[in-house]
């Protein structure tokens, strides 16, 4: 992977040549997607043209606002997670997976239910 993988593209060199990661090719190939539209004003033909389905080109139109970082791809990330367990919970798990061993987990499980652990298993 490049050394750019998650800063904005590099500059040029010398030559004219840029070593540029995989990132920054798709940046660079959705706005020449957007330029493309904006040429020929025609969203199936560009959608087409680039291979891409009409949901993601305007995806891609909607988010560009002039500046190449701004087509840079999403984290698909939770911003929290409502079922993650509280640290007093992670502690007593581990505690009751090293004192029956982590082959029995069913056993652990029991324990902690015992000890007022009330998170269910999906």
């Amino acid at each position: 992977m490049h050394e750019y993988h998650n800063t904005k593209c590099p500059p040029y060199t010398a030559k004219g040549i840029a070593p540029l990661g995989r990132f920054c090719v798709a940046k660079l190939r959705r706005q020449r997607m957007i330029s493309y539209f904006h040429k020929n004003n025609n969203a199936t033909q560009t959608a087409l043209r680039y291979k891409v389905s009409h949901k993601t080109f305007y995806k891609g139109l909607v988010r560009y606002d002039g500046i190449l970082e701004s087509l840079k791809d999403k984290s698909h990330k939770p911003h929290n997670s409502p079922r993650a367990h509280a640290d007093a919970e992670k502690v007593m798990i581990k505690r009751a997976l090293k004192k029956v061993g982590w082959q029995y987990q069913i056993l652990a499980f029991q324990r902690l239910l015992e000890k007022g652990y009330s998170v269910s298993i999906k």
